[in-house]
Order: C-alpha cells, then sequence, then structure tokens
C-alpha cells in the first residue's frame, strides 16, 4: 500500500475518517493531511509518517499527549493547533 498516495488523497480521507472514528469511538472529521514524511534510510528505519490534522481530537479536549501518541505528532506541534 503506497501510504503517501492514499492518504494524501481527499477522495480517501472518508476511509480514513471512518478509520479513526471507529478507533477513537467518537466523530472524526479531517480538514487537512498537513504533512507526509516518509524515511528510508536503512530497511529497519524505514516508516511512513502521516500527520492530520483531526480538529475533533482537540474539540474533544483529549489529552495531548494522547493525541500525540494516536498521530505522531509531536506535542508542541498539536500545542501550536490551539
Amino acid at each position: 500500500m503506497d501510504y503517501e498516495k492514499d492518504f494524501a488523497s481527499k477522495a480517501n480521507f472518508e476511509i480514513l475518517e471512518g478509520f479513526l472514528t471507529e478507533l477513537l469511538k467518537f466523530d472524526i472529521k479531517i480538514e487537512e493531511i498537513l504533512e507526509i514524511e516518509t524515511n528510508q534510510d536503512t530497511q529497519e528505519n524505514k516508516f511512513n509518517r502521516v500527520d492530520i490534522l483531526a480538529k475533533n481530537l482537540l474539540k474533544e479536549n483529549m489529552n495531548i499527549a494522547l493525541i500525540s501518541e494516536i498521530t505522531g505528532l509531536n506535542i508542541e506541534d498539536i500545542e501550536e493547533m490551539i
């Protein structure tokens, strides 16, 4: 699966929103994809990171550390969204 291509497309927001809604047990609405980064320095270090602006997480007053864990965003980046 090509995560960059799949999740960057607005057509696929609905799929990702549905997944996150089921995972977190409340409605999620993705407003935009902030950044997609691929690091392939070594096979072991290969990862895809999709930073998602999911305003519902902050609207629901979810703990910032939990938002960080779920999205992979740095706590500082999340605090800037507030």
